[in-house]
């Protein structure tokens, strides 16, 4: 088979046809390294040869996109690659990407802990757990979890708790507490530094909840239950809700 003719096509592609009608796309590095622009003629052993060079160099392009776009880890550029390479091309990009120092697990580490930090409230449990999701090796999250200091954690600990109560229109107080402590633990904070924070908050909620809360079960129950087994049912509902006894009896006496 033989080169009949070039055609220049974006991204430093160009487009071969072939003396039998045939076409390829190859990179222009492919046809610079084996000198195509003299010699036009070859086999399909040959063939098989130019494209698989040409498929390693693709591969190598398209994880340098896909890492310019946003920082990756090892472990994100293999998954990506592996959707259209054979393993053996993604093995060799990847070792390719890693001489020229376009791959860095520790940088990754650090930049996205930073993202976190500053983007979101989670907490070191579930960075910790993203971060090994992405292949991270444990040390470097390690590493880098050792450098923030509890303040910071504490910080937003309290800032997330604060928030809590502030919007907080139905939980009694110990709901509420229950609520703040399984929140926090789901974004990643360890029970230890949630307690030392709400230890130290002094945290009141509404007294007028009990009234509303007891008065909508008042009007659901009042429907199947009379004197003192309705009040049986509402004192057991509350107190499954979490009110205090004095709260709960000050409410039985106000509906006398």
């Amino acid at each position: 088979m033989e080169i009949v003719k070039f055609k220049k096509l974006k991204d430093n592609n160009y487009l071969l046809t072939f003396d039998d009608e045939s076409t390829i796309k190859l990179y222009d590095d492919v046809i610079i390294n084996f000198n195509l622009l003299v010699n036009k003629k070859f086999d399909k052993q040959k063939l098989l040869e130019i494209m698989k060079y040409n498929d390693e160099l693709e591969s190598y392009y398209k994880a340098l996109r896909y890492i310019n776009r946003k920082l990756r880890s090892k472990l994100e550029v293999i998954k990506y690659l592996e959707k259209d390479y054979d393993k053996k091309i993604v093995t060799k990009t990847i070792n390719k990407l890693d001489i020229d120092g376009y791959l860095n697990d520790l940088l990754f580490t650090s930049a996205y802990l930073n993202s976190e930090l500053n983007l979101t409230l989670n907490g070191p449990l579930k960075i910790e757990r993203e971060l090994k999701k992405l292949g991270i090796d444990e040390h470097y999250v390690i590493e880098e979890l050792n450098k923030i200091e509890d303040a910071i954690w504490i910080e937003r600990i309290d800032k997330i708790i604060s928030k809590k109560i502030k919007s907080n229109h139905n939980n009694s107080l110990k709901k509420l507490q229950d609520k703040i402590i399984y929140d926090l633990g789901n974004m990643g904070y360890s029970k230890e530094l949630i307690n030392e924070v709400l230890d130290s908050k002094d945290i009141k909620v509404d007294e007028n909840i009990i009234f509303k809360e007891g008065n909508k079960l008042f009007n659901k129950l009042s429907k199947k239950y009379r004197g003192n087994e309705l009040k049986y049912q509402l004192k057991n509902k509350l107190y499954l809700k979490g009110f205090a006894i004095d709260e709960i009896n000050n409410y039985l006496d106000s509906i006398e």
